[in-house]
């Protein structure tokens, strides 16, 4: 294949290149011939970046299955061992070829593992990534530039590393994209490659079938018609699991595969698939990345892809043998795009999201520019609910977007460094020491004696001041393939036997105001929590009410008991595996608990820790009231240094009655409870497995706002995977109805100019379809009986204040509704995110009938509720007639206080209903809620005519009054 030839010469000649090459059409072995030629004649060392972990073990498998074993992977799904053994590999030289993530870039270890070795070539495979108007933009690509760029600079190199950039499908668009992004990074130009050969080998058919039960046996009929290796391709995990069952159990031979499958089923199945063991995979995409297996004779689109460019690439899986013929179905049906457009909402980044991730950092950095939390704890801070899918993912996405708008610069991952020096004059008196110690158990003293001898090794190589050694705990963890954890336990053990000296490697923020040890307060709080919640835990399953238990620990003199606070102390037990706790599909608020200690062991393991935690609050808190500066007396945190070690002696010094005896565990374990109670902030240092993120926060200005114009890629990309699947869509009526005419147009998309063949295939109000988040059919039902009124009502996506004046019989009811169901639909707007008040019971569960009626299940996940309903859940309590007076008053102060669970008012749109009833309470209610959320948008409905509620202090007034304010 000359493409092919082409490529490997330009990248032998040391060129930076772009390839297009069509799946199947052998893109491997282009980059990784010149890595093994460079790697026998300079001893350099090529780096792939890929965003796909089970594609990287894949490569290096099949390569050395031929034999050839200079290629090693490091990635998550690696154990200990095998990670230390690829370390190794890449340090001693006998690796030239490394495959990694682009989340692995921000690594310490890694980074420091470039620069040991000469570096011949990056190679970036999906670079359709680096563009926004791919089918798959990733923000984490966008670091890619930064870190070559800083690699070069570390090394002092004058020539830049060249780039080679793969992708299997690119627009005209995408190739500028990547091309452009190289050229303003690192000055590079990239040389174009791209093959025109079609797969002539593939036929091309779509049916049109109507429900389930049609797409099954149309299954069947194909399976049973032609026997060969065949690829089931659906869009949910959950799919793949039924479909694959259902045909077990009809006698075929078929297994899943899915990306959140554990890794030894993945591989398990995928093998049986390509030994011919097993003959159809019921897949999702992720199935069919670099799989080598050349006789696949069907691929059949059980639910049609999300992109020209995914379906493509996944029908190209079938016949890779050009000497068979393979066919490609789509079993099409309008409503697998609506599940499309609604995974794309529900998934999507909207720019209130990245705004009030911007807006906790503000919040984290109030007093320091520099932080490092994990991803939870700003997602928390955000407000946002931990229970989202991928949360994680998503706050290291909006990272990267406020990273590239240059709001904040994301550093390397936390590094923990534990001893800089060592206490043992020689390697050998440490060995003695070890052996002589009864806190190590045999197999901790083989490992405490490998982890000595990597310190006196990497202490005795000269060493520059700036250079910190190796003495950091995910390098040792990473080379002597230790887990983390057990290294942690080790290099403790190390410290109490005087070996290595004690280091402060922990910082934590203590809280404090005026003289009053505020952390200690939270300790005393969570403490009586804690023995209420033990008193009603029962050793057999027991269902609770979150509110109701709530109200009853208040009763017991629980003072400033919230339900989030009780959530904290059950999901800290349930870590312990102290409890087991399942959440109840039917309601939010109630769960089964069952305690699976004895009531009273775990009631003494309670003091300990509360005696423990107690101590550890006031010895730190004593530390920081030694003198401080003025300006440093007035803020909420205080900084304080210490060690574990450091705790522990000074624990043993204390004159404490009980004379508990503590070990360094109980300690870790303490801190990690200060910390999940937020009694302490604690940052650094290892008592912290989970990774960190460091970021340094750029822009100053508190007022400054992430804008439209810092969300123009994201928004660019979010809009063409919006046309991307009424183009798929498209495609597949057109085969329907002109095989010809189809193949042409899928042509003419990757070939024309974008806009070219938006005007050629969607002309005049065509071309306002692609704008809809959702089918034209589907728009049609929902909003096709609307006025033009009621529908400009609907359409508008940008006011922050909308004012709906209607009186009785005027349809507000209908155009609320429908309006809700665009919120979801349309607007970008989260479940969790939007909450309707209104003012009656009836009402709420109206709105609530109708939305269901429209939009089916996904009604049940938003909050529809009276002002006071919403109230009581606020502070957690259960609705009744004698509070219901005060209850608004007391749930603002909460607000404004804080003390109301983050997520549970993080809204980004507010709707109510009937706001001409309005009192000066639930107007202070809104008001508070604007507050908490600078973006909010609000829509209220109202006839300020009538007020049925005015014998309560309900008055139009309040909504002049709110559109005075606002402008509404």
């Amino acid at each position: 294949e000359p493409l092919q030839e082409k490529a490997v010469k330009a990248a032998v000649d040391g060129k930076s290149l772009l390839a297009v090459f069509p799946t199947g059409g052998g893109k491997s072995i282009t980059f990784q011939v010149p890595a093994l030629i460079s790697g026998e004649s300079s001893n350099g060392l090529t780096v792939v970046i890929s965003p796909l972990q089970s594609l990287m073990k894949d490569q290096v498998d099949n390569l050395e299955k031929q034999g050839i074993t200079e290629a090693v992977t490091i990635n998550g799904m690696l154990d200990p061992i095998e990670r230390a053994k690829s370390f190794e590999r890449v340090e001693d030289g006998s690796a030239s070829l490394l495959y990694i993530s682009p989340e692995s870039l921000r690594s310490n270890s890694i980074e420091r593992l470039m620069l040991s070795r000469k570096l011949v070539r990056f190679v970036i495979d999906e670079a359709h990534c680096f563009s926004s108007w791919g089918q798959d933009f990733r923000v984490d690509y966008l670091y890619i530039g930064d870190f070559i760029k800083s690699i070069q600079k570390k090394k002092n190199l004058e020539d830049g590393i060249p780039v080679s950039c793969f992708t299997a499908t690119a627009k005209q668009k995408v190739i500028e994209d990547i091309r452009n992004y190289f050229k303003e990074k690192l000055s590079l130009d990239l040389e174009i490659f791209t093959s025109k050969a079609s797969r002539t080998n593939l036929h091309y058919k779509v049916f049109e079938k109507g429900n389930e039960e049609e797409k099954y046996q149309t299954v069947r009929d194909l399976i049973e018609e032609k026997k060969c290796p065949t690829i089931i391709y659906v869009s949910r995990t959950r799919k793949a699991y039924l479909l694959s069952d259902r045909l077990t159990q009809d006698g075929f031979n078929a297994k899943p595969y899915h990306g959140k499958m554990e890794v030894k089923e993945k591989t398990v199945n995928q093998n049986a698939f390509i030994s011919g063991e097993v003959s159809i995979m019921v897949a999702t995409s992720a199935f069919g990345m670099g799989v080598d297996k050349k006789d696949v004779g069907m691929v059949i689109h059980y639910e049609i892809s999300d992109s020209l460019e995914n379906y493509i690439q996944e029908a190209g899986r079938a016949g890779r043998d050009e000497n068979i013929v393979a066919d490609c179905f789509v079993l099409f049906n309008e409503e697998d795009l609506s599940k499309h457009f609604i995974l794309l909402n529900q998934t999507k980044l909207s720019i209130k999201e990245i705004q009030q991730v911007w807006k906790a950092i503000k919040d984290i950095t109030r007093f320091r520019s520099k932080v490092s939390n994990s991803a939870l704890e700003i997602a928390r801070k955000a407000g946002w609910d931990e229970n989202v899918i991928e949360i994680e993912t998503r706050v290291t996405t909006a990272i990267a977007a406020l990273e590239d708008a240059g709001y904040l610069k994301r550093g390397q991952n936390m590094p923990r460094i534990f001893a800089n020096s060592i206490l043992s004059k020689n390697a050998q008196e440490a060995i003695d020491k070890i052996n002589a110690s009864e806190k190590f158990t045999e197999k901790q003293k083989e490992n405490g004696i490998r982890i000595i001898k990597k310190l006196f090794s990497s202490r005795s190589r000269k060493r520059s001041d700036d250079d910190p050694g190796e003495s950091r705990i995910d390098y040792i963890s990473d080379h002597l393939g230790v887990v983390k954890e057990e290294v942690i336990n080790i290099v403790n053990l190390l410290r109490e036997e005087q070996i290595l000296a004690d280091n402060k490697d922990l910082t934590a923020y203590i809280r404090k105001s005026e003289n009053i040890n505020r952390s200690l307060c939270i300790v005393e709080t969570f403490g009586r929590i804690e023995s209420f919640l033990l008193s009603v835990l029962e050793e057999q399953e027991k269902t609770f009410h979150i509110k109701e238990l709530n109200e009853k620990a208040e009763a017991k003199g629980c003072g400033d008991v919230i339900p989030n606070k009780l959530k904290t102390v059950f999901n800290f037990w349930a870590i312990k595996n102290w409890i087991r706790r399942q959440n109840q599909e039917y309601s939010k608020n109630h769960f089964a608990a069952i305690c699976l200690y004895p009531k009273k062991l775990l009631k003494e393991k309670l003091e300990k820790r509360r005696f423990l935690a107690r101590f550890i609050v006031e010895y730190l808190y004593e530390k920081v009231k030694s003198p401080v500066p003025a300006e440093d007396s007035r803020k909420e945190e205080a900084l304080v240094e210490f060690s574990v070690h450091e705790l522990k002696t000074a624990y043993d010094a204390s004159l404490n009655l009980f004379r508990l005896a503590v070990s360094i565990d109980d300690i870790e374990d303490a801190l990690f409870y200060l910390s999940r109670i937020e009694a302490l902030k604690i940052e650094g240092g290892f008592l912290v497995i989970y990774n960190r993120l460091t970021i340094e926060r750029l822009e100053l200005d508190n007022k400054k706002r992430y804008t439209k114009d810092d969300y123009i890629k994201l928004g660019q990309f979010y809009e063409n995977k919006v046309q991307q699947i009424h183009i798929v869509g498209e495609y597949a009526r057109k085969m329907i109805d002109d095989y010809r005419a189809a193949l042409q147009f899928v042509e003419d998309y990757f070939h024309l100019n974008y806009s070219s063949f938006l005007l050629k295939y969607f002309p005049g109000s065509k071309a306002d379809d692609l704008r809809l988040k959702m089918t034209p059919t589907k728009f049609k039902q929902l909003f096709g009986e609307l006025s033009p009124t009621q529908l400009k009502i609907i359409n508008d996506n940008e006011s922050m204040y909308i004012i709906v004046a209607a009186g009785p019989g005027s349809g507000k009811t209908k155009v609320l509704v429908h309006k809700l169901a665009s919120l979801l639909l349309m607007e970008d707007v989260k479940h969790e995110q939007l909450l309707m008040l209104t003012f009656s019971r009836a009402a709420a569960t109206e709105f609530k009938k109708r939305l269901l009626a429209l939009i089916g299940n996904a009604a049940n996940f938003v909050e529809i509720k009276t002002f006071h309903s919403y109230c009581f859940d606020l502070l957690g309590k259960v609705g009744s007639l004698v509070k219901s007076d005060e209850i608004v008053k007391m749930a603002i102060d909460n607000i404004r206080n804080k003390s109301v669970e983050a997520s549970r008012i993080t809204k980004t749109v507010l709707v109510i209903d009937e706001a001409q009833d309005m009192d000066e309470d639930e107007f202070n209610l809104i008001r508070a809620l604007m507050e908490q959320n600078e973006e909010m948008r609000v829509i209220a409905v109202g006839d300020d005519d009538q007020n049925i509620f005015e014998f309560r202090g309900s008055s139009p007034k309040y909504l002049e009054q709110f559109i005075l304010m606002n402008k509404a």
